[in-house]
């Protein structure tokens, strides 16, 4: 499987901060650092299930962490952080400020996304799997802080 430069960089940090060589390289807040923003993925115009969290990690680095996720199959499936506290349909997601992380790796399965340095993380209050080329808000999790 080939990885793009933000997996890369992702699983680089995941192994080097697990300290392990495995694939079972998970965040929690008492091994690598603590969760600042989390929430339950919920249907949209597609099924969604999991958890979305945002953990400062150490070296003043923020990761998005899906865990449990699933959702369904699409076309050009991005990773969107919103500024819309929920998006119930499309028209929040397009009237929102948004921030793409990139695609999505996985419709299914524990997968991370690397935010950029110096992301204000309170002005982004939800996690959304969008179809860039449809134009659909497939599923939404709305960020609380912890």
């Amino acid at each position: 499987m080939k990885l793009g430069r933000h997996q890369r960089a992702v699983v680089a940090l995941m192994v080097g901060l697990s300290g392990l060589a495995g694939i079972d390289c998970g965040y929690t807040s008492s091994r690598t650092g603590r969760v600042l923003a989390s929430g339950r993925f919920h249907q949209v115009a597609h099924r969604g299930t999991g958890r979305a969290a945002v953990y400062a990690v150490p070296g003043r680095r923020l990761v998005l962490r899906l865990t449990d996720f699933r959702t369904d199959e699409g076309r050009d499936l991005e990773v969107l952080l919103i500024d819309a506290p929920d998006a119930l349909e499309n028209e929040t997601v397009e009237n929102a400020n948004s921030l793409s992380l990139g695609s999505l790796e996985s419709v299914e399965g524990d997968q991370s996304y690397e935010l950029p340095d110096g992301l204000e993380l309170g002005k982004y209050r939800a996690v959304t799997i969008w179809s860039r080329r449809y134009r659909v808000n497939f599923t939404t999790a709305p960020l609380t802080t912890e």
